[in-house]
């Protein structure tokens, strides 16, 4: 076989190793199980004990066949061994005993070492191989004396069995990329691969592979490298792969174990393909959806635009009309001997239209240039109109269009979403064995139940999940389930219970991990706060002991009276946080004293993609992940109370402090004055409601946009994220708007986690170094002669178009120094701008500079009355303007004239 194909196939054959394993090592634990009473007419254990014995065959007799395909000499044997010995089992079933559990588990360990070897180099050394091979058969005859009755204890082999997994085991992890062995060629390979599966073969154990692995390269290679073989090589092969008892006997006798049913038509087929393209094609669908974003925002300006235009439109339908009634007006004019300007008409109304020939006005229109003209506008008008409603029959095809892809990227973005969500065994199925070792290493005992593990998952939470459902189930055992005898004294089974159920509820995947022990300590857990300075005494003494839970997860808690390998350094439950900090998930506990603790995971379905409120707060937008959200309102501000000088509001009988944004997050660029929208109706607090397991929390924001699917994109890089923002996303016009964490929000107003140095309060007026001028002029030109003259000294410069729009900037939050303002302007002329700023408590003492070219005393007068500090002219000079400005600037406060 080449060694690209050979390294390609030992790819999938370690792919589907990983299954056949963890059906080893699940049935072995189920094997040990009580099994449960049956009702009338159903299984019997013993119908129960066969059908996980069949799994168990499949399981070991699918890794024999695969192994030996490839020339895995120890694994093909190890895994017949295994066959040997659940032969043995059910001709003589006997009850599996924790020692028995602990030999069977011990060789499926030997079995996974061979096979991380096998993936960190490629194949498997004859020492490491030898050594494998003698401690799996140390431990099958073991097993063997065991089910046959033999004398020798079977506890004995599982304290033997010690060396081997430092030598055998290189690598902590089985699921290790396949990359590392298979290189380039695998990357390489064909996407379209199917996963093939391997037939069962009937191999005699007792002889080395070479030469049938030789007999196998020629096959592969062609056909014709058949006629290469000798007759002697072929016999000595044929003896390699005859059948005898000692390798066929499982075949005869179990036909059912081994079985396989024929593949069904309508069988769905697999594909295997490289985890990063799915990672990649992931990317461009959020790219694709941030593009279809902006398309959407530019396809609104679009129809705004056009609903403009059909106005304009309108409007020239009214001109027209006019024009018309103005042209026939005109025309008859003419009859009576009133011609219009421009037009040349006989005393005796009379023309001549031709040489010689003379006409009556009566008897022949009479036109003019203006008539021509008038008759033009009239024409282009009407195609204008014409041109309006073709535009409206585009748009509106466009916006079917955009429709269409909406829908095509929706499902596109769902169908690859399902191929990203993994079942949740794929993690959860390794708890049980570890379940089972660590009881054993404690003295407890203990049953770990699993339910939802078909619950799907996003593949980038999943990865993160296995840590924090490792700590919890280990927490649970050491710290919730008490030893056998305490348990008895309590009245409960000796065998303790930890459950881990899962299930999607609405937009979440929850996730509970339960157990039936004593419950939290709530008196170690307040003695240790106080230990810790976390609470004075006086505060431990009446806080509440649901307010304690908190303090389990801070970073070197623990109630555990002596540390251990295992337990007492107080850092489990903290990495849970940290974890699910990262997932943008949540954690709640809940625990009654002798009943139980239950912990409860909430995660979003999916990291990438989200549904996002967009706010408005302080003239920033900000995103709010939907999943976080209770509810959103516009409260009265009458249900707005105070209690202890804070905002109170009621919300579903319950008391809910309202706190404003601001205070959670104290960054610059929320410092800026709040905007005053104006409202219609009784005035309202924007409220949004978070929610983090059953508490509440109230953020209040200036204004609600709208909601909006949108990607979101981590933050990356050396300088520390900002607490309280989880990362950002790009809006249709390429704004970007930060999300925020909504857990940390709720962290932060609970104490649970302090703002960085990024949330420093800032003072935003004493940080700007640079005096800004606002520049108001309908002259584009004159708006940026002044910003060049402004900007080259220093100053930073704001522009308005009219003195309406300017209003409307200073308004809204802009801050400037001093303002520059024109006179004649359409939509509001500078008297009428100086009159409004007078009237806005706020805006009444920024300066003001008349430049204008209207040079009389009465226009500057006017000015000085309405509160103008400064009176330019038009055409200026650049320095005179510049001293006039700094003089401006410098004598505000006693607001004294200044004029050139």
């Amino acid at each position: 076989m080449q060694p690209e194909a050979h390294l390609r196939i030992l790819g999938y054959f370690i792919e589907e190793a990983r299954d056949h394993l963890a059906t080893l090592e699940q049935g072995v634990l189920e094997l040990r199980r009580p099994q449960p009473t049956p009702a009338a007419g159903r299984d019997t254990p013993e119908d129960n004990l066969s059908e996980q014995l069949k799994e168990l065959f499949r399981a070991a007799h699918s890794l024999k066949g695969g192994a030996a395909m490839l020339g895995l000499q120890s694994i093909c044997t190890i895994a017949h061994r295994f066959e040997d010995n659940l032969k043995l089992l059910q001709d003589s079933p006997v009850v599996v005993s924790q020692a028995l559990e602990g030999c069977w588990l011990q060789a499926v360990d030997i079995l996974q070492g061979l096979f991380v070897h096998l993936q960190a180099s490629g194949n498997i050394d004859d020492a490491t191989e030898a050594l494998a091979l003698a401690e799996a058969e140390h431990l099958m005859l073991q097993i063997e004396r065991y089910l046959l009755n033999e004398p020798e204890d079977v506890a004995t082999a599982v304290r033997m069995v010690g060396p081997l997994e430092a030598v055998v085991i290189p690598s902590p992890k089985l699921d290790a990329p396949e990359e590392e062995f298979m290189g380039e060629t695998a990357l390489g390979a064909d996407a379209t691969t199917e996963v093939v599966q391997v037939e069962e073969v009937e191999v005699a154990e007792q002889h080395p592979p070479a030469s049938s692995t030789d007999i196998l390269s020629l096959l592969f290679a062609s056909p014709e490298g058949l006629t290469q073989l000798s007759p002697d090589r072929v016999a000595a092969d044929r003896e390699l792969v005859a059948p005898n008892d000692s390798t066929t006997f499982t075949l005869r006798e179990l036909p059912d174990a081994v079985s396989r049913k024929a593949p069904s038509p309508n069988q769905r087929r697999t594909l295997k393909v490289d985890v990063r393209l799915l990672d990649n094609l992931n990317n461009q669908v959020g790219e694709l959806i941030i593009s279809r974003n902006s398309l959407e925002t530019q396809q609104g300006r679009l129809r705004s635009f056009f609903d403009i235009l059909q106005v304009r439109a309108r409007q020239l339908d009214q001109v027209n009309q006019r024009l018309t009634e103005y042209y026939d007006h005109n025309i008859l004019g003419i009859y009576r001997g009133g011609a219009p300007s421009g037009v040349v008409a006989s005393s005796n109304h009379h023309t001549s239209s031709s040489p010689g020939h003379t006409f009556d006005a009566l008897e022949m229109d009479q036109y003019t240039a203006f008539h021509s003209m008038c008759q033009e506008i009239m024409e282009l008008i009407v195609r204008v109109r014409e041109v309006t409603a073709d535009i409206g029959f585009v748009t509106e095809e466009s916006d079917e269009a955009l429709r269409q892809l909406r829908q095509i990227s929706l499902h596109l973005q769902g169908g690859l979403n399902q191929i990203r969500l993994l079942p949740l065994a794929e993690i959860v199925d390794r708890l049980p064995r570890a379940v089972r070792d660590l009881s054993a290493q404690v003295g407890k005992e203990a049953d770990l139940i699993l339910e939802g593990r078909n619950t799907l998952i996003d593949k980038a939470i999943l990865e993160e999940l296995y840590d924090p459902l490792t700590h919890l189930t280990t927490n649970a055992l050491m710290h919730g389930i008490e030893e056998p005898q305490v348990r008895r004294e309590l009245g409960k089974p000796t065998k303790g219970r930890i459950e881990v159920r899962a299930s999607h509820q609405g937009n979440q995947t929850v996730i509970a991990v339960c157990d039936d022990g004593h419950g939290l300590n709530t008196a170690q857990i307040r003695a240790r706060a106080v230990e810790k300075g976390f609470l004075s005494s006086e505060q431990a003494a009446h806080i509440a002991d649901v307010d304690l839970y908190p303090f389990i997860f801070k970073p070197g808690f623990s109630t555990a009276e002596q540390v251990s390998e295992i337990a007492g350094r107080g850092v489990g439950l903290d990495i849970v946080q940290k974890h699910l900090a990262r997932l943008r998930g949540s954690i709640q506990v809940d625990s009654r004293p002798t009943q139980g603790t239950t912990f409860t995971i909430r995660l979003p379905l999916t990291l990438s993609i989200s549904q996002v409120v967009i706010c408005l707060h302080r003239q920033s937008l900000l995103g709010i992940p939907l999943d976080g959200i209770e509810e959103m309102i516009d409260l009265p501000v009458t249900r707005v109370h105070r209690q202890d000088n804070q905002p109170y509001i009621q919300w579903r009988g319950q008391d809910l402090r309202l706190v404003p944004l601001i205070e959670l997050l104290p960054y610059s660029r929320l410092h800026r004055p709040a905007v005053e929208h104006e409202k219609t109706g009784e005035p309202t607090v924007s409220t949004v409601i978070l929610r983090n397991g059953d508490i509440f929390l109230a953020i209040e924001v200036d204004e609600f946009r709208e909601e909006k699917e949108l990607v979101i994109k981590q933050l990356q890089g050396p300088i520390e994220r900002p607490v309280g923002i989880a990362g950002v996303s790009v809006l249709g016009n390429g704004k970007v708007l930060p999300i925020i964490d909504t857990h940390e929000l709720m962290a932060l107003i609970t104490g649970q986690l302090a703002l960085n140095s990024w949330g420093q309060p800032v003072q935003p007026m004493a940080s700007r170094t640079r005096q800004v001028i606002l520049i108001i002029d309908d002259s584009i030109t004159v708006r940026e002669l002044l910003s060049m003259t402004f900007s080259k000294v220093g100053y930073r410069v704001e522009q308005a178009r009219d003195a309406l729009e300017a209003l409307e900037k200073l308004r809204n939050g802009l801050e400037c120094d001093a303002i520059f303002c024109d006179v004649e302007m359409p939509r509001m002329d500078g008297f009428e701008f100086l009159s409004q700023l007078q009237k806005d408590s706020r805006l009444c003492s920024i300066p003001v500079a008349m430049l204008t070219s209207r040079n009389a005393d009465k226009h500057r007068q006017t000015a000085y009355e309405l509160g103008a500090q400064a009176y330019f002219t038009k055409p200026y000079l650049e320095e005179e303007l510049l001293q006039g400005a700094l003089r401006l600037l410098q004598t505000t406060s006693n607001r004294s004239h200044i004029g050139v």
